[in-house]
């Protein structure tokens, strides 16, 4: 009766990662980077899976790339429910395979999760397999990086008004919240007359190298370049009105080296009559 019972159960579905929902960046250390990981596992079984001292390893390619803890978990019957792991990500891993990592849309981790399990009282080693948004992890781990103001608009000026283009000067204000440097190494931003930022005028540009000391917040001058005779071609709202613009793009920066990007997208008004330029909340 028992081992039916056990081969019943080795038999049907097994727990599988929905996704990994929060990556929290703590420190670099000599063995690794050191992160908070949050997963989503759906159990499909009809009876809840209890566990504890759990292991998590994580590999990409054959090759472990992150290992890590939790004391227990408690999964419930045909639900989601998110696990903490404290992990240790293998940096030498995250170099060799870095500029893969950033060119591909998505990559297979695949990973075995192992601990002793209240059900029956037995030691189990699960298998699990995740497709990830290679953008999505990258984005956690930026974002986290600069805290929740992320890039917050300091100030906002016209510098010129020419025949061809005119110019805006943008004081960004970047905090980064971790304990270990970061740096700013350029932007790659497109400026669009449109809300479906289908027609381009301008570029936002910013040349600047910047070394953010931990738990430091420092200013980066960008100037946004506007070609005013395409601007107004394009649809921009009438000079008294002022014109709306939409910038939308990228800043780039590194952590140990490690690139990542943070996405940036605002909406700017500019008044020709007055040089006032303000940040639109959408």
């Amino acid at each position: 009766m028992l081992c039916c019972l056990l081969t019943s159960i080795s038999s049907c579905q097994k727990p599988s990662v929905e996704k990994i929902d929060k990556v929290e960046i703590l420190s670099i250390e000599d063995d690794g980077l050191k992160a908070n990981l949050l997963l989503s596992i759906y159990n499909p079984r009809f009876y809840s899976v209890k566990g504890k001292d759990l292991s998590l390893r994580l590999y990409y390619n054959n090759s472990k790339i992150a290992s890590g803890y939790s004391k227990e978990m408690d999964l419930s019957a045909n639900e989601i429910t998110n696990v903490p792991f404290d992990m240790t990500f293998n940096l030498k891993i995250l170099d060799k395979y870095g500029d893969e990592l950033l060119l591909k849309d998505s990559i297979l981790l695949v990973g075995t999760l192992e601990g002793d399990y209240t059900f029956l009282d037995i030691h189990r080693v699960e298998n699990l397999s995740y497709w990830i948004k290679t953008k999505e992890l990258t984005d956690k781990l930026s974002n986290d990086a600069l805290g929740e103001d992320g890039v917050d608009v300091k100030s906002i000026s016209i510098e010129d008004i020419g025949l061809s283009t005119s110019t805006v000067k943008v004081n960004l204000g970047i905090n980064n919240s971790l304990n270990i440097p970061i740096k700013i190494d350029s932007m790659n931003i497109e400026v669009f007359s449109d809300v479906k930022m289908s027609s381009k005028v301008g570029d936002w540009r910013n040349n600047e190298s910047k070394i953010i000391d931990r738990k430091t917040e420092e200013i980066i001058i960008a100037k946004l370049i506007i070609q005013n005779v395409s601007a107004v071609l394009t649809g921009a709202t009438k000079i008294l009105n002022g014109f709306d613009y939409y910038a939308k793009g990228l800043v780039y920066l590194k952590i140990n080296e490690k690139p990542l990007t943070l996405p940036l997208q605002k909406h700017l008004r500019i008044f020709p009559m007055s040089r006032e330029v303000k940040i639109i909340n959408d």
